[in-house]
């Protein structure tokens, strides 16, 4: 069975290291958070993301 941990891992075609990598430097503060480049990477990735995610799910659904 897999679980949510491991989903992320067997689609590779989305950026979900980023994703992560991205959430621990907001949330844990690893270095002082540029708030600009946060909000263009809302702007310029999030909607791909977006697209990328709801077309694995449609394939995982059907």
């Amino acid at each position: 069975m897999t679980t949510s941990l491991d989903a992320p891992m067997q689609v590779p075609e989305l950026p979900l290291a980023f994703a992560y990598e991205m959430h621990n430097a907001v949330a844990q503060g690893y270095f002082k958070v540029d708030f600009e480049i946060v909000w263009k990477t809302i702007q310029n990735n999030l909607p791909e993301l977006d697209q990328q995610t709801k077309a694995v799910l449609q394939q995982l659904i059907g």
